[in-house]
């Protein structure tokens, strides 16, 4: 191999032939959203009180 993110990926999930695959985090935000995204996201939040006011909140 010569492209060294295929590399990486290979190299840091040996599993991936198998079907395993790297866990990816991202913050949520507005800004980071696509188009779809934002529809998708405020259609959930409009559609329900307990969501409008809720903060995901991830533990240390």
């Amino acid at each position: 191999m010569t492209d060294p993110h295929i590399e990486f990926f290979d190299r840091m999930n040996p599993g991936h032939l198998n079907g395993d695959e790297l866990v990816c985090l991202t913050e949520i935000s507005e800004t980071n959203l696509t188009p779809a995204g934002k529809r998708m996201w405020f259609a959930s939040v409009s559609s329900s009180p307990a969501i409008k006011n809720s903060t995901l909140r991830i533990p240390a």
